[in-house]
């Protein structure tokens, strides 16, 4: 033999010896001092280890009688530790575990032991290492372990303060394999559970398959209405919140399918059966906030470490919400984080999943909700609680699922508000579309009303109902459907604002990616508007706290904004307004003058943004005693008109205070008839916008006044016919011709007063002949005075034929005097 075998034989001989000493003798010590050095420096409790056997040629861990706290009444005892690992956990770089075996572990909490308590509040002033960065590649990590048991041990929690105990024992428990590994590792074990809960037996029956093409074993599991109540002492009372788990059992029917590697496919761990909690009730005071009569789940597969789930139903029978809402929160729910801390960013990282992080993949055949309650009490609002309740809610969503070839179908309904809610419709998660049909009947809003005099500081009564149909598909929202309000009124406590019997509405279509808004018909039967103009913005906005403040009032120059959107297209097919009425007053004016129109009928056909869109009006309204009509065609883009207007017997004395107001002249008294088509043309490139009447008006019995109250002319009647008006700059009217019958004794005692007469006269007639013709003058004041071509233009009145009456002159210069000193 050379040299260098010998040489060889005996490194490796030396390299085994000091391998197989340290495996046997330095492992087992490093392991017993460092658990009991390290334990009982964080745990604040001795800790104490028997014999640690390991063995380097197996990489087999065995650790005998681990003991936390006094020998005499230990926290955590543990008979034997044993764990077998694999030397696959080199070439696969992750865990593999050939068998783990934990035998005779009891745990015994004293929840009020001050160790337990420091432990559980994680109280420690070493610092904490830093959060690894979630793996990249996402999932569960990969890991194999086989031959799992579980023997003789024992859980039990204790208040030595409050006298109570609960308890978990004879744990038994064997799994031949848990992972995400593939490949295959021999199991001897039969899954099995068995243990006793609080004194009542729970057990688990399993069978195995034997190794070829399917390998795998399985655990089934029974429980029947285990009480959940005992087990609340386990939860820290301050994670209670107050609240108080009333009562509630579990029961079911789990089976646990361990399927083992094979052919390079990963390891699986399926769960399916049936489990269900019953008759839970929450509490809080004794008065229950939440409860159900029944919550059961039907498993079809479950595969932990594929992440996916297949789930036969979901059934919720008779669920039951009952919060109060007072001035320190809603009772029973924590307003804030219960410890006081607010969540860091380090933890907003480490719970937000990461883009390469696979998402579950899962369906559920049925989710059924029966016969469920909610009900809210504010006492936040006002003097008398806001009270809501929705009941006999029932909803039914059947084949939900993260992705799939058949949409979900929705179906479900409740009543509230003193009436009644139902949607059905379908549902694709995959590809992002919802089609939902709703429909509701005789929703009573009076019953949120407390809360709109508690934040708006009016009063809102009203019935409405809907049926909407919505397709969303995308981003893309689109509704159509019908809205109708019915006996509709905001008041406050002294005045009613508005009122209606009933409006309707039918949206043909609203879409957001088209931007269009199509409506059918728009019905609004027996209105009431009661309309002020204030200082600070109108009478609703006053009771409302959104008037403008004193300084808001000025003046500010206008914002200019940009956008780059697609303006909304709309339609409206007609809108028709009947049998209503609109009080209007101007408290910005002295007087506070007023005007009202009643039993307005509106017809308005084929309205649209549309460019050169031709739309129709015919209306008619009750004014001053008299009426208004109006009919005609009109378009929004541009801006036109073409309307024939037909004013009949208005009462310019009731329409006076407004008319002075805004005009500078009003009535005493007078009567107007007015025959005529309003003209609005589009402003053009050569030629502004403006307002052009045509037609024939009549006076009668008129007194026309200035804002002093002086008397500038009355007279019987007084006919202008062919009257033509401009509005755009420069202002101008025309008027064919004017017929003033029988001025009025004012009229009368202007003219005969001595300057305007002596003029009127000399001008008429030469100085040699005022005494001769004086009472001639006299005569002609009670005649019927005509004036033609009438005419107004750069601020100047004039008159082409006086029909040889110079007293029409007069009358002609001193109205003109006035409209002047109104137009300027």
């Amino acid at each position: 033999m050379s040299k260098f075998v010998k040489v060889t034989t005996v490194s490796v001989a030396v390299l085994a010896a000091l391998y197989a000493g340290f495996g046997y003798v330095g492992v087992p010590k490093l392991v017993k001092s460092n658990i009991e050095s390290l334990g009982t420096e964080k745990l604040g409790q001795p800790v104490s280890l028997g014999d640690v056997a390991f063995n380097p040629w197996t990489w087999t861990l065995t650790l005998n009688n681990l003991v936390i706290g006094e020998k005499t009444a230990p926290t955590v005892a543990l008979s034997k530790f044993f764990v077998d690992v694999s030397s696959e956990s080199v070439t696969k770089l992750a865990p593999v575990i050939e068998a783990l075996t934990v035998e005779g572990l009891r745990v015994d909490i004293d929840k009020d032991d001050p160790h337990w308590a420091k432990l559980m509040a994680g109280d420690s002033t070493e610092p904490q290492p830093a959060q690894a960065e979630p793996a990249k590649d996402g999932g569960m990590p990969p890991f194999a372990l086989y031959n799992l048991k579980l023997a003789n041990s024992s859980l039990k929690v204790k208040s030595s303060k409050e006298g109570w105990q609960q308890a978990i024992t004879d744990i038994n428990v064997n799994l031949p394999f848990i992972g995400t590994l593939s490949g295959l590792k021999e199991t001897i074990v039969t899954p099995s559970l068995s243990m006793r809960v609080n004194g009542n037996d729970v057990k688990a029956t399993g069978s195995t398959k034997p190794f070829g093409s399917t390998i795998e074993a399985t655990l089934t599991t029974e429980l029947h209405n285990l009480d959940l109540v005992p087990f609340t002492a386990f939860v820290p009372e301050k994670n209670m919140m107050g609240l108080k788990l009333a009562s509630g059992t579990v029961s079911g029917e789990l089976t646990v399918v361990f399927r083992n590697p094979d052919r390079g496919t990963p390891g699986r761990t399926l769960i399916s059966g049936t489990t269900s909690l019953n008759n839970l009730s929450v509490t809080h005071d004794a008065k229950e906030l939440v409860g159900f009569k029944r919550l059961a789940v039907d498993l079809k597969s479950v595969d932990v470490i594929g992440q996916t789930a297949d789930v036969n139903s979901v059934r919720l029978d008779n669920p039951r919400v009952k919060l109060v809402h007072g001035k320190s929160g809603i009772v029973g729910v924590p307003m804030a984080n219960p410890h006081g801390a607010e969540k860091t960013a380090s933890d907003a990282k480490a719970a937000t999943p990461t883009a390469d992080t696979p998402a579950w993949g899962w369906r559920v055949g049925e989710i059924a909700v029966t016969d469920g309650l909610f009900d809210w009490t504010d006492t936040t609002v006002g003097k008398k609680p806001a009270h809501l309740v929705v009941s006999r809610f029932n909803a039914n969503v059947k084949n939900l699922a993260d992705k799939s070839e058949t949409p979900a179908t929705i179906d479900a309904s409740l009543n509230t508000l003193g009436g009644t809610l139902a949607a059905q419709g379908r549902l694709d998660l995959g590809n992002n579309t919802l089609h939902l049909s709703s429909q509701a009947k005789g929703l009573n809003l009076g019953y949120v009303s407390g809360y709109v005099n508690h934040f708006a500081h009016v009063n809102l009564k009203a019935i409405t109902g809907f049926n909407v149909n919505l397709m969303k598909t995308g981003e893309n929202v689109a509704v159509s459907g019908s809205v109708n309000v019915d006996k509709f009124a905001l008041s406050n406590d002294t005045t009613t604002f508005a009122k209606f019997n009933r409006f309707s509405l039918d949206v043909t279509r609203l879409d957001t990616e088209k931007r269009l808004a199509a409506i059918g018909n728009v019905v609004l039967d027996n209105a009431q508007a009661n309309l002020a103009l204030t200082p600070t913005g109108t009478n609703v906005t006053d009771a409302m706290g959104l008037g403008k403040k004193a300084d808001d009032t000025k003046d500010a120059a206008p914002k200019t904004t940009t956008s780059t959107e697609t303006p909304w297209t709309w339609d409206v097919s007609s809108v028709s307004i009947t049998r209503s009425g609109v009080h209007f007053t101007d408290e910005t004016k002295a007087g506070n003058p007023s005007v009202a129109l009643n039993n307005v009928r509106v017809a308005l056909t084929n309205l649209s943004s549309r460019p050169k869109t031709v739309s129709g009006l015919d209306m008619s309204a009750g004014l001053s005693d008299g009426t208004l009509q109006a009919k005609g065609q009109f378009s929004l883009e541009p801006v036109g008109s073409a309307v024939k207007v037909r004013i009949n017997r208005v009462n310019l004395g009731g329409l006076s205070p407004m008319m002075l107001a805004y005009s500078g002249l009003g009535a005493k008294r007078g009567v107007l008839n007015l025959d005529g088509e309003l003209i609005t043309r589009p402003a053009t490139k050569t030629a502004p916008a403006g307002i052009n009447w045509q037609g024939d008006v009549s006076l009668a019995n008129l007194d026309l006044i200035n804002t002093a109250g002086v008397s500038l002319m009355n007279w019987k009647k007084a006919d202008l016919l062919g009257m033509k008006v401009h509005t755009a700059e420069p202002v101008s009217f025309k008027i064919a011709e004017a017929r003033i019958d029988s001025p009025g004794n004012e009229a009368t005692q202007r003219v005969k007063d001595a300057g305007d007469a002596i003029g009127m006269i000399a001008g008429l007639f030469g100085n040699d002949k005022i005494a001769r013709e004086a009472n001639r003058v006299n005569r002609q004041l009670e005649k019927t005075l005509v004036i033609q071509n009438v005419s107004y233009e750069n601020g100047n009145l004039t008159a082409g034929n006086t029909s040889s009456n110079a007293i029409a002159e007069v009358l002609l210069q001193k109205l003109g005097g006035e409209l002047v000193k109104v137009l300027k």
